[in-house]
């Protein structure tokens, strides 16, 4: 389950049970302080790997440094126990923010579902207690990155770029000199990021196409993402995923066409998802909450563009091809 794969550089495949994810990438750079970018789910499948392996690599918690690329809990979920046991840990200010708000999530959630469309009564509760959805928790000392901000670890040169889309603070770590990217879940090369809106007033979807375009100038030989296979076309990529929501935002209008006021939840079911199941109604919770999520991110965008209507009714949000489309 260790690789290494450059000098000093060493990848963890991490677990992750219940998800289709199957496995994160986290990796450990080595050198005076080590530094270990994500960690896995709060989950014994995913601590015993990561731990161990620690572990075999030499590695010694209390003078570990531990970087969150974002706050998602598969990158993040073990930040807590290892700061508990000597770690000192870094993230961005937007994502830290958001992982040290502990209180309302069921609440939030609620609301969330009720305006996408989700029939009242969803069940909240057992959706946050699936191992993808943070858990309360004590908040974590994190020491914040700024975009530019430099992690010298052993031979590398570490930049933080912050790339919001995915989560608000995404962060990637780019060395210029060996022109390695740690990309987290900002460009991966076997699946699409998912990008989904969960903030009144952001437009996710902008903000992550205007950060790949910027990426695009800078030289890169390898990327090293938080899930799947390792990469080094990392333009080509680029330029696919922006193909990808291109495509995405055009069926979210065909599905739109008939011209009627419709929910989040009605356009979720009707646009085209890579899970096995029959159909919409038989995807998990999450997942259907991660969907509605995309759905929405891609219909406030083609709103930006004045694309697309929106409005509030009865607390749900309902949304048709803006006239002259």
């Amino acid at each position: 389950m260790i690789a290494e794969v450059q000098p000093g550089i060493f990848k963890i495949e991490v677990p992750l049970p219940q998800s289709p994810l199957k496995a994160l990438n986290s990796y450990v750079v080595t050198g005076r302080r080590p530094l270990l970018i994500d960690t896995g789910y709060d989950h014994d499948a995913c601590r015993e790997v990561l731990f161990s392996s620690l572990e075999e690599l030499g590695v010694k918690i209390a003078q570990l440094d531990v970087l969150m690329t974002h706050m998602h809990p598969d990158h993040s979920g073990l930040v807590s126990e290892l700061v508990r046991l000597g770690a000192r840990p870094y993230a961005s200010r937007e994502d830290a923010d958001i992982l040290n708000m502990r209180r309302g999530s069921e609440d939030f959630f609620r609301t969330y579902l009720q305006k996408c469309g989700f029939p009242a009564g969803t069940a909240v509760g057992a959706m946050l207690g699936q191992p993808g959805f943070v858990r309360n928790r004590e908040a974590v000392p994190f020491r914040l990155l700024a975009h530019g901000d430099l992690l010298p670890v052993g031979p590398y040169r570490l930049r933080c770029l912050i790339t919001p889309g995915h989560t608000p603070g995404h962060l990637c770590l780019y060395d210029e000199e060996k022109q390695i990217l740690f990309a987290g879940d900002h460009i991966l090369r076997d699946i699409t990021p998912n990008i989904s809106l969960w903030t009144e007033g952001s437009n996710p979807l902008a903000d992550f196409l205007a950060e790949l375009q910027k990426l695009c100038s800078l030289p890169v030989s390898l990327v090293l993402p938080g899930h799947r296979s390792l990469f080094s076309d990392c333009r080509g990529r680029i330029k696919e995923l922006i193909h990808n929501h291109e495509r995405r935002a055009a069926e979210v209008l065909q599905v739109m066409t008939g011209g009627e006021w419709l929910t989040v939840l009605d356009v979720a079911k009707q646009m085209s998802w890579r899970l096995s199941y029959a159909s919409f109604t038989d995807f998990p919770l999450p997942q259907q909450l991660f969907a509605a999520g995309e759905a929405l991110a891609h219909i406030r965008y083609l709103e930006s563009l004045g694309r697309v209507a929106g409005t509030e009714q009865g607390g749900v949000y309902r949304f048709r091809v803006q006239s002259g489309n």
